[in-house]
């Protein structure tokens, strides 16, 4: 069924794509927080940045200026900052 490959190829690319978000932000959250800390906090982050935006809005975001990109995802810093 045609339709349902392309299905499981968008949740494969969403998947594959949130993966991406939280390495980053791990890589570069652990040594600020620690890793267990780390691991919450860029969950939350990935988390508020799916709900908000689909795929396509995700990659318009992150092909602006870093100054743009967080304007754009503070949101989630602010929210997932205040959950530790």
């Amino acid at each position: 069924d045609v339709e349902r490959s392309r299905g499981l190829g968008d949740v494969y690319k969403r998947q594959e794509y949130e993966k991406e978000l939280y390495i980053g932000c791990y890589t570069n959250s652990k040594a600020y927080i620690g890793a267990d800390g780390a691991k919450i906090y860029c969950q939350c982050t990935v988390d508020k940045l799916s709900k908000k935006f689909n795929d396509e809005e995700i990659d318009e975001v992150f092909k602006k200026t870093p100054e743009e990109i967080q304007q754009l995802t503070a949101f989630a810093t602010i929210e997932c900052e205040n959950n530790k």
